[in-house]
């Protein structure tokens, strides 16, 4: 009962400051001073890099049923606390180019066990069933994957004693390859209460600054959290206990802490871990990364620096922004819009907002990306570190977000950052904002930023301009985005009226009227409805990077606020 109780409290507290939100996001915030280089790089790491095994065992998803392949995800971890030994071969393309870079690198991949047999459940878990792996030859049993809270509370145990979940109908298999039970958790209630009183008891097992939200039909991350000492919780925005749970364990953890996975309802969910000082990383459906964290592969930095810049007075200039790279599980599931484009053979640009911290995620899936990015363009993707919400950043949250972001960025040789916020709506607000920015733009390597501003699709900035510190944020003037929601088949019609918007802007370098920044939206325009817009351009128009807009608009137009007239 005390624990409910102190989960009751938490949660009315947390009214309390929702209800006081409105008041909150327009508050001034002193902004101090930037950290040093040094200061930056103890932030950069989230994850510790553990030993790679020169033999890797590689057992396909398709040979295992749903029990199956949930425990071998907790096999990965539990593991890989030792040395990573085990890749879960999901098909993905992901996966597919994490495999083709461990093989150039040297690494065997063992599909087969030494009777030449593609692995069975069976005979993996045979093989990693010693004292060497699984301490004391240990199993926490668990009624069910498909219960959130059986499972969490189970790889919650996994992280704090090393021992392997496994769920019921997988338990005799368990005892023939010599495992016994530890903890049984079938005849539990793994409520909010007991969970919460879990991580207290045992809070310097876990990280201070990663918490997983994954939910139970999320295969992925468990494996992670286990290896990386993260605690795992899930919880629906209405559920009021489950989020005064939340709560209670964020509020235990660092200022801008990465919540890794994704919630319910998406703006609820980021909003209410944006105004905790926190940021997401949307990863529920990332794999591997037990694994994908501890490669080592050299990924130098994302971009070549923009020395100088010259310009045509006689063409409008124009950025492509291909949106949604806060999204961890986008890049790494395959990326597949952006290998897309690059098979093209497109002579235009595209800039491609990117998770900042997939390199610790997977540097080898990094490292594909960058092999063949060619002319195009990487920026930090939004917002900064995570996916936040700017309007709702406050106090502690909105520095350590901004350090991170600063951290991640000059580690990655990333200069211009994208922001995702809300469009103001007087003064007041503007002034709340901008102040916001202040952050960011104090970072002498962030050069500026593309603001994706919603009201309108993210072009509810119509490509105003501010200058911050004296340097460039410029906001999103057009938004491919068609209305018809996900998976509409985009009408040619509806195209050509967006290139022609377009095509009717004026040529003038020394005014921001010459200038738009265009959010591609991956859900609802294709990189063919985007290869079909690029072709019915005008030569007036000239589509360049984003790193190079920001510097143009440093060199060329007036330091001072603007907004476009035409």
């Amino acid at each position: 009962m005390v624990a409910f109780f102190r989960m009751v409290f938490a949660f009315l507290m947390s009214l309390i400051m929702m209800a006081s939100n409105g008041l909150a996001t327009n508050m001034i915030f002193d902004v101090p001073q930037e950290k040093t280089a040094e200061e930056l790089a103890e932030l950069d790491d989230l994850f510790d890099v553990y030993p790679l095994s020169r033999e890797i065992v590689v057992i396909d998803q398709g040979r295992l049923n749903a029990a199956q392949v949930y425990t071998v995800v907790s096999l990965q971890g539990v593991v890989g606390k030792k040395e990573v030994s085990i890749l879960l071969n999901n098909y993905s393309g992901g996966t597919n180019a994490a495999m083709k870079e461990l093989e150039k690198q040297g690494y065997t991949l063992l599909r087969a066990d030494e009777n030449g047999n593609a692995w069975t459940f069976e005979s993996l878990l045979s093989r990693f069933a010693t004292e060497e792996y699984i301490t004391d030859l240990g199993y926490v049993l668990y009624t069910t994957q498909t219960d959130d809270a059986q499972l969490n509370t189970a790889t919650n145990y996994a992280t704090v004693f090393g021992w392997l979940p496994i769920p019921a109908e997988l338990e005799a298999t368990a005892k023939e390859c010599g495992l016994t039970c530890k903890k049984d958790l079938t005849k539990e209630k793994c409520g909010f209460a007991s969970q919460l009183d879990f991580y207290k008891e045992h809070k310097d097992a876990f990280k201070d600054n990663i918490l997983v939200h994954q939910y139970s039909i999320a295969l992925g991350l468990r494996d992670l959290a286990i290896q990386q000492g993260i605690f795992v919780m899930y919880t629906t925005e209405e559920d009021p206990i489950g989020k005064a749970c939340r709560t209670a364990v964020l509020k235990e953890m660092q200022p801008g802490t990465a919540v890794l996975g994704w919630g319910q309802y998406e703006i609820k969910f980021v909003g209410d871990i944006t105004q905790q000082g926190h940021f997401v990383i949307p990863a529920d459906h990332c794999v591997n990364n037990s694994v994908l964290s501890s490669f080592a592969f050299e990924t130098g930095p994302m971009n070549e620096p923009v020395e100088d810049i010259t310009l045509d007075p006689t063409k409008h200039y124009v950025v492509l922004l291909y949106s949604d790279g806060d999204n961890a599980q986008w890049v790494q599931g395959g990326y597949r819009e952006y290998f897309t484009w690059k098979t093209y053979n497109e002579d235009v640009p595209v800039t491609w907002t990117f998770p900042p911290l997939m390199p610790d995620f997977s540097s080898a899936n990094t490292k594909a990306v960058l092999d063949v990015k060619g002319e195009d363009c990487i920026v930090c993707g939004p917002s900064g570190a995570g996916y936040t919400r700017l309007n709702e950043m406050q106090g502690n949250g909105l520095e350590a977000t901004s350090d991170i972001t600063a951290a991640t960025m000059l580690q990655n040789g990333m200069t211009t950052l994208t922001l995702l916020g809300d469009i103001f709506e007087n003064k007041v607000e503007e002034k709340a904002f901008l102040n916001k920015l202040e952050f960011y733009a104090r970072y002498d390597n962030i050069n500026g930023a593309l603001l994706q501003l919603d009201g309108d699709r993210y072009s509810a900035g119509k490509g105003q301009v501010w200058f911050i510190n004296d340097k460039p944020f410029i906001s999103v003037r057009q938004s491919l985005w068609y209305p018809g929601g996900e998976g509409s088949d985009v009408p040619a019609e509806w195209i050509e009226e967006q290139a022609a918007l377009v095509n009717a802007r004026n040529a003038d370098i020394h005014s921001v009227d010459g200038y738009s920044v265009i959010n591609i939206h991956p859900w609802t325009v294709s990189t063919e409805n985007l290869r079909y817009f690029v072709s019915l351009l005008d030569d007036g128009v000239q589509v360049i990077t984003g790193d190079e807009l920001i510097a143009a608009l440093d060199k060329y137009i007036p330091h001072e606020n603007a907004t476009p007239q035409s």
